[in-house]
């Protein structure tokens, strides 16, 4: 079987990830928005891990699929910790704007938790893709421990979220075509390789 080139093999993944980026946003409108982006995130996740346990090609009816079924439970996992991440934003918004010094500075010591309350909800929506687990507590503890135990991974992801906000400050375009993929991509691609439970999983039936 001929091998194939690095150029093809690049220039397949940017298509597959703008193809990923159009289908997310089209689900995320399906679910109205507010109740569509955490089941079209896991969604996404789901269609790369299959791309890199050797999928061609992934269809609607495949998404689809696995969007109704993490409907309920993706959102009730995300919604369970991003209700208090927007309570903590408000907090440090409304203390820095109305509050003395004292209590701005208060108020600004809960920001490095509110980060952290975010990240955890990006993990939460790659460990649902990953792995059936039941309970709010179950996949925040799984999703914790993804979080925490390769610290590596987690900095990368920030670092090509932040490459992917620089070059989209100059070219607008690129956040048109590729929004969050190539940041979930990352993410998902660096723990597939380390992990080989991430690259067979019963859960992909």
């Amino acid at each position: 079987m001929m091998s194939t080139s690095p150029l093809i093999n690049f220039c397949r993944w940017l298509s597959r990830l703008v193809w990923l980026n159009i289908t997310w946003v089209l689900f995320t409108l399906l679910g109205g928005v507010v109740f569509g982006f955490f089941p079209a995130t896991v969604t996404m996740c789901f269609i790369i891990r299959q791309y890199l346990n050797g999928a061609e090609k992934s269809t609607l009816k495949t998404m689809w699929t696995v969007f109704k079924r993490e409907f309920l439970r993706s959102n009730k996992v995300g919604w369970a910790v991003l209700i208090p991440t927007l309570s903590l934003l408000w907090y440090v918004n409304w203390g820095i704007i109305n509050l003395s010094e004292l209590y701005s500075l208060i108020a600004i010591s809960f920001f490095p938790l509110t980060l952290l309350l975010i990240a955890l909800i990006y993990y939460l929506m790659i460990q649902i893709s990953i792995y059936d687990t039941d309970g709010i507590k179950n996949n925040f503890v799984s999703a914790l421990s993804l979080l925490i135990n390769d610290k590596q991974t987690f900095l990368m992801t920030i670092l090509v979220g932040m490459i992917l906000v620089l070059f989209g400050l100059f070219f607008p375009i690129i956040f048109l075509l590729f929004g969050l993929s190539p940041i979930c991509f990352c993410t998902i691609a660096l723990l597939w390789l380390k992990n080989s439970e991430f690259q067979y999983n019963a859960y992909d039936s």
